[in-house]
């Protein structure tokens, strides 16, 4: 006879997400990801312990592997929710409202701990990706976020400031126009940014100007000095792509009067190699027109590159360089 496995515990193991162990914490962080995705409704019992547990540890935790865990969970319960449609979550979103709202507060005392610049980066992450989940539903919400990323994005820690770019990207994005006029500040934290004198290269600058160009009824006239005056992309490569499909989308005309600039700014991505095979063929393509028009400002750009990112550029455009 076989044995019955079920008979030798009538009650569930513990696993303590907030042990010393973090090996041991990060699977049970793990577990309880498998536990909503798989039981659905079943695991609402569970979720108020479950949520107050793992955003205890995100406040007390300075492992930034427990961090990163616990983030991961987060989205994994609510899609699972939704997906139940279970009630009062939200379901048809990919992230539930009434869980965000219910955890929003420990995020927004995580993004303003003074002594912890780790925990404030990772809230400014998790509320960009959980707000981007959320859809058109982060709209009611805007009024708390806005004047929280306006303190996050004057932090002194570099990291905290890049993930409240991102936040603010990911956010604008969900909400579109969707948001009343004034209620998120997300274009106006970014062109101060942008400014002369804010941001230089690197990882800040990078997701400030991917999240320009994410948010919604920024005039172009406004939008295009200030990216292509933050171009190219130095550190944070997956925001160059986003970045440069809204210059694709300028239009040659518009990108005329910057002809240098437009070539500074997607000479290096070109001539390195690192664009997918659509985008790269289409940028070509914008700028055999551009240069055929204004052969000596297309020079100008050229010239501006690193020598060897211009010798490959040539390469590429050997029927617009050949006959200049």
């Amino acid at each position: 006879m076989e044995d019955d496995i079920t008979s030798e515990s009538s009650e569930p193991e513990e696993a303590e997400v907030g042990g010393a162990f973090a090996g041991l914490a990060e699977a049970a962080l793990g577990t309880l990801g498998d536990l909503a995705e798989n039981c659905g409704s079943a695991f609402l019992p569970y979720l108020e312990p479950s949520l107050d547990a793992i955003l205890d540890l995100t406040q007390t935790s300075q492992r930034s592997e427990l961090r990163e865990t616990a983030s991961d969970w987060l989205p994994e319960v609510g899609v699972a929710m939704a997906r139940e449609g279970v009630a009062g979550t939200g379901g048809g979103v990919a992230f539930p409202p009434r869980l965000f709202r219910r955890i929003l507060p420990s995020l927004l005392a995580a993004l303003a701990d003074p002594a912890h610049p780790g925990a404030r980066s990772w809230a400014a992450a998790v509320i960009g990706q959980l707000g981007h989940a959320l859809g058109s539903e982060a709209t009611p919400f805007l009024a708390d976020l806005g004047p929280a990323f306006r303190l996050a994005v004057g932090d002194g820690d570099d990291e905290v400031r890049a993930n409240a770019f991102y936040a603010i990207g990911r956010i604008g994005e969900a909400v579109g126009h969707a948001h009343h006029e004034g209620a998120w500040p997300g274009a106006e934290l970014c062109s101060h940014a942008l400014r002369p004198g804010g941001e230089g290269p690197g990882r800040v600058r990078d997701n400030a100007v991917a999240a320009l160009v994410r948010q919604p009824g920024l005039p172009w006239q406004r939008a295009l000095p200030l990216v292509l005056g933050s171009l190219p992309i130095t550190a944070d490569l997956e925001e160059e792509e986003p970045v440069l499909r809204f210059l694709l989308g300028m239009g040659a005309e518009r990108l005329l009067p910057h002809i240098p600039e437009l070539v500074g700014a997607v000479g290096p991505g070109l001539a390195l190699g690192r664009l997918q095979k659509d985008l790269s063929q289409s940028l070509l393509a914008l700028l055999r027109q551009v240069g055929g028009a204004d052969p000596q400002r297309f020079r100008v750009g050229v010239a501006s590159l690193d020598p060897a990112h211009a010798a490959i550029l040539c390469r590429m455009l050997d029927d617009v360089t050949g006959s200049q």
